[in-house]
Order: C-alpha cells, then sequence, then structure tokens
C-alpha cells in the first residue's frame, strides 16, 4: 500500500508556471521543496523559488544566515538567480519581523512588485502558487499574485516548532481556509488541516529511487570520510537541530564504544555532548547526490528525535532514503513511523529508550536478513518521488478544471480588478507614509550625516582659515556669526595668531568682508586678519587661493573653520590640493549632538544629500 493519496483526473498535464513559497533556503539539505521545484521543471513546467522570508524575528545565531543572504542577492540579478533553464531562485531582501504591520506593509509592496516586474519580463503568468509558509507576507504575495490555484503544502507543525513560530496559528488557520487545496506531510497536519479545508490530500516525502537503487546496484566505492572508521558505522543523515535527541544517542555511543556513529548534516544547535564522545562523528554538510554513498557504507540508519509535539507531526524525509538502500532503521517511536510500520509492516524497529536503541541496533548487526532487506527496499518503492508527483500534479489539475467549469460574472471580475487596485493604492500609501516616518522620524538623517562631520579638537597652529563653502541653498548669510565665533574663540584661546578669511561665492555681499568686519567688530586687529584676495569658484578653487596665500605668509599649520556638514569635504580637499600644509578641520559648534536625533528637516536632508553629491563628483575630478 502506498502512502500517497490519489485523485482522479489522469492523464497528460500541460506545461504550467509554479511559484513555490519556501520554508528553506534553496542550498540547505535536501528536502521536498528542493524535490518538487526539480520534479517540476524535469516535467517540463517553469518554477519561481522563493526562498524562506522567516516565521520569528532573528536572533543572535542567525547572523550567518542573514549575512548569506545578502551575498546572494549581491551576486543574483536583482534578487534573481537561474538554477538551470526553467528554475529561477529569489533571494528576497525583506524586513524580518514577520508579524508587524508596517513590516508586512513594506515587505508586501517591495516584494510582490519586484515579482511582478520579473513575471512581466519573463511572460510568467497565472501561476500556481504552492507556499511552504502560512505567514501574513506569504498570504499576502500569493493574493498579489492571482494565482490560477493556491496550495497550502503542510510540511511540519509550524506553530509548535518554537516559540516564536507558535503565533502562526491563527494566520495558519486563516490560510487553509483560503487555499484551494492543503497537502500534508502526515497524519495529525491532516486531521488538523480538515477542520478548516475540505480539500485535504496526504503528501508525505517521497524518494528518488533511481538515484539510491543506482547507488546500491553498483559497485560499493570508497568513502574518504568513512575509510578509517572501525565498523560497525551506525548512521544518521540530516540537520543536527534542537529535534534532535542528543543524550539518546550518546547513551548508544557510551554503551557500544566499538561502534562508529556518524552523522551527516549541518549543525543547528550545540553539540558538545555529542563531540565529547570519542566514537561519534560529525562529518557537516554533504551534497544529496553524494548521499547514497554514504549510505551504502552505513550497516545501520538512525531517526533519533525527541518525541514531541512536533516531530509527531513530522514524516521523515530519511526514512524511505535508508530504506531504499535495504538498510535496517532503528528510530524514535514518532506517530508517522508507528503508521509507517503498521502499513509496510516490520520494515524499521522502534526504541524510545538508551536500551532499547542499543538492543535493536545490536540485533540487526547480528541477524542479516536479505528478506528483510527486500520487503525495506519494497516498502521505499512504494513511495517513490515520482508517484507523489504524478497524484499532485493530478490533484492540481483537477481542482484547474474544477475552477475553470466554476461561472464567474464580469461583475465578480470587475470588482476584482478595482479591489486589487485599492489594495495596490493602499499599500503604496503605507509605502510612502513608511518613508516618511523613516526618514523624518529616525535616526536615520543622523546616522547619514555622521561620517561627513569633522571629530579633530584644535591644537597650535599658525593660523585659524574660516572657510566659506559655496553649494547647497542653506548655506546662507546666517552661519557666519558662529563661524566667527569658532575663529573669535581659537584666536583668544591663545592656537594660533591670526585669523585668514577665505571665501566661496558673492551674495548680497562679499563672504570674506562679511566675516572680517565681524572680526573687527570683536576687536580682532587687523594686523592679525588676513583675506585671500579674489572670490574662489567653489571649494577647490578657495582650498588653491587660500594655500597661496598660506604660503606667502609662512603659514604651515592651520586650523579649518567651516559648516559642520561640510567638513569631510573640505578636510580632503586640503588633503589633495594643499599637501604641504598641516590641516585640522575644527568640530563644528552647531555640529549635530554624539547621541541620535530622532527627528530632522528637509532643509537638513537637502544639505547632507548635497554633501554625498559634491563628494562623489570631487572624487571624480580627483580633488578628495
Amino acid at each position: 500500500m502506498s502512502d500517497t493519496a490519489s485523485t482522479a483526473m489522469p492523464g497528460p498535464q500541460p506545461p504550467r508556471n509554479w511559484v513555490i513559497v519556501s520554508s528553506i533556503n534553496w542550498a540547505e539539505n535536501w528536502q521536498m521543496h528542493q524535490q518538487l521545484a526539480t520534479a517540476l521543471v524535469d516535467a517540463g513546467h517553469r518554477v519561481l523559488f522563493v526562498e524562506n522570508t522567516g516565521v520569528r524575528a532573528p536572533r543572535r545565531g542567525d547572523f550567518g544566515r542573514v549575512r548569506d543572504r545578502l551575498l546572494r542577492w549581491l551576486r543574483s540579478t536583482r534578487g534573481f538567480s537561474d538554477v538551470r533553464p526553467g528554475l529561477t531562485l529569489l533571494f528576497p531582501l525583506v524586513l524580518p519581523l514577520p508579524y508587524s504591520r508596517l513590516a508586512l506593509a513594506i515587505n508586501r509592496a517591495l516584494l510582490a512588485g519586484t515579482i511582478r516586474k520579473w513575471s512581466v519580463a519573463n511572460r510568467f503568468h497565472d501561476p500556481v502558487v504552492v507556499s511552504f509558509l502560512p505567514t501574513p507576507l506569504a498570504d499576502a504575495l500569493a493574493q498579489d499574485l492571482d494565482p490560477a490555484l493556491l496550495v497550502y503544502y503542510c510540511a511540519n507543525d509550524m506553530s509548535g516548532g518554537s516559540d516564536g513560530a507558535s503565533r502562526l496559528v491563527q494566520h495558519e488557520e486563516r490560510f487553509m481556509q483560503r487555499a484551494d487545496a492543503v497537502f500534508c506531510i502526515s497524519s495529525v497536519l491532516m486531521e488538523r488541516a480538515r477542520r478548516f479545508n475540505s480539500q485535504v490530500h496526504y503528501f508525505p516525502a517521497g524518494v528518488d529511487i533511481d538515484k539510491f537503487a543506482a547507488s546500491r546496484c553498483a559497485p560499493a566505492a570508497p568513502v574518504p570520510d568513512l575509510a578509517m572508521l572501525p565498523r560497525p558505522l551506525i548512521g544518521y543523515v540530516g540537520a543536527i537541530s534542537p529535534v534532535f535527541d542528543q543524550p539518546l544517542l550518546v547513551a548508544a555511543a557510551r554503551a557500544l564504544p566499538g561502534a562508529s556513529f556518524v552523522l551527516v548534516g549541518p549543525t543547528y544547535c550545540d553539540t558538545a555532548a555529542l563531540q565529547a564522545c570519542p566514537n561519534v562523528h560529525l562529518l557537516g554538510s554533504r551534497p544529496h547526490d553524494a548521499v547514497p554513498g554514504y549510505l551504502r557504507q552505513f550497516d545501520i540508519g538512525l531517526i533519533p528525535y525527541v518525541r514531541n509535539r512536533f516531530t509527531d507531526a513530522v514524516y521523515s524525509c530519511k526514512l524511505n532514503e535508508y530504506l531504499a538502500m535495504g538498510l535496517p532503521v532503528v528510530a524514535t517511536s514518532m506517530r508517522e513511523l508507528r503508521e509507517y510500520k503498521q502499513r509496510h509492516g516490520d520494515v524499521l524497529s522502534l526504541a524510545d529508550t538508551p536500551d532499547d536503541l542499543v538492543a535493536a541496533i545490536q540485533h540487526h548487526l547480528a541477524h542479516p536478513d536479505p528478506a528483510r532487506r527486500q520487503a525495506r527496499i519494497n516498502a521505499a518503492e512504494a513511495n517513490t518521488w515520482p508517484r507523489r508527483f504524478s497524484a499532485m500534479l493530478d490533484v492540481v489539475q483537477a481542482r484547474l478544471v474544477e475552477s475553470s467549469q466554476r461561472p464567474v460574472r464580469w461583475q465578480d471580475r470587475l470588482l476584482g480588478v478595482v479591489h486589487r487596485g485599492r489594495r495596490r493604492m493602499l499599500r503604496l500609501a503605507v509605502a510612502l507614509a513608511a518613508g516618511y516616518a523613516l526618514v523624518f522620524h529616525t535616526p536615520l538623517a543622523w546616522l547619514a550625516a555622521r561620517p561627513l562631520l569633522a571629530q579633530d579638537q584644535a591644537t597650535q597652529a599658525d593660523a585659524v582659515v574660516v572657510f566659506a563653502t559655496e553649494g547647497a541653498p542653506a548655506y546662507t548669510m546666517l552661519h557666519y556669526p558662529k563661524r566667527v565665533g569658532e575663529a573669535l574663540a581659537l584666536y583668544r584661546a591663545g592656537l594660533a595668531p591670526r585669523i585668514v578669511v577665505s571665501s566661496g561665492r558673492i551674495a548680497t555681499a562679499a563672504e570674506a568682508d562679511v566675516v572680517r568686519a565681524l572680526l573687527l567688530e570683536q576687536g580682532v586687529p587687523a594686523e592679525a586678519i588676513a583675506m585671500v584676495p579674489g572670490i574662489a569658484s567653489g571649494t577647490a578653487d578657495s582650498v588653491r587661493q587660500a594655500a597661496a596665500e598660506l604660503q606667502r605668509l609662512g603659514v604651515r599649520r592651520v586650523v579649518v573653520v567651516t559648516s559642520p556638514y561640510s567638513a569631510r569635504r573640505v578636510g580632503l580637499v586640503w588633503q589633495a590640493l594643499a599637501p604641504g600644509l598641516q590641516v585640522q578641520v575644527h568640530a563644528a559648534v552647531d555640529a549635530p549632538p554624539q547621541t541620535p536625533v530622532w527627528r530632522t528637516s528637509w532643509r537638513n536632508l537637502r544639505v547632507i544629500a548635497y554633501e554625498y553629491l559634491a563628494l562623489a563628483y570631487y572624487a571624480l575630478k580627483g580633488w578628495v
């Protein structure tokens, strides 16, 4: 008896477009997500595989995943990358707050817009959407894609997978109600899904039987990782995660010190207890194509999971892979494995205690049985991926035919178009509001301005240079009193014997003349004030003129006083165009504070933007 639930509507399936909204990333341990995508492409369909957008906020340990996502996005084309003809990956960059309404609005606008543009460019329309995620973003994305059919593939009890994921319960129930069909990998998940949807189908993980049969029947090839390990080899292939029962395996390893316990797969939790056992070997991840070679060398395959609500809803992908190689399997008695054993007979052993686990391992090692080996292979052949895939396509085709035969009034179509338009306008309005709040009511502008500011504290110099700057309209005559005050303070503190005044433009009066008048009014002797002759056309010209005047005066060390946001640019220009001078750019008294500022003005934004554009232009001209 096969584990596959089938339905009517057999026959050839026309090529279609499919979107798989995945709960894992493509490069992670090979699971049914990648298997489904590959099978669809092999059958002539086109697939957009959207990598995991998350069910919880990131934690400190997720830094590596976030970094990898950013790197993959940077190496891609606007987030898209082809794996092979017909199969495209999308690495979505989203705000990692899956239950925030503001983050949802922003993520929805960005992600739906990105996919819409890609779909237009690739003539990718009317997709069948298969979502392994029931999050608010996955739900919104499914609506925005306007799919021909929506399938929710319930591959885990996601609401019980972690503390954060428990918030998924209500969203998952709504998603099940909206879906045209629900596929489940276990009886536990089916029982829950049937409360919300009448189209529930049982599709647990299948096995690529040809891949494993080829390895089983071919001459055994050496595996370097295993060649030097003492036999027997008690193996496990899969993730080392919190559901992996480390105490159970450690106890078995200590009871069987002559055996090698080999764990092949990525690690997502602390494995200090496993590493402390000399006969436990953690090999890390291996490509899925290499897995049959490892299994060929194993004497027994293990599935040592902790028993809880989450694992009772799990149908382990590795079960049929072990059986396809004819391996004896010893596993903890999760519900799905108990039911598998009832359907297929005595093809695996169940053990929940260290003593039972050790006894089962010893029994299989001492009593190899060719008949039972063949029974295990037969069980795997009844659960092949092609059988699963064919039955899935039959369900999808049946639901598509049913949907096409359902009469739809033109009024309903019109209202659907209007409602989608309203949603787009609402998302745009929310995105604009969020953008406004982000720019004007967060420290974003304060952070952007930090690299533009001077951090130097003035030391002894030969002259203070009051440096007026050209450019943004916000640099006005109102800045003169502040610059004059700074120059006066430095002069009166005895840091320099003279003040040199340079100008950047002509306004209603020459800036340098205004500054000189203010200095004289404050009691600075005329002989202590030097004027840079002429009116400069810009900062670079000002520096050249000032440098020439300073050289004439015999000045070698200067403190430059200028507007706070122009400080970085002015300092870089002095370094580039007057390398013979020792230049300090004084930290302006009206510079933003060291602590974050949560509000800004349009005027400040214009100045900050101007300075960054000016820096880019000056870099092109070779002035910085």
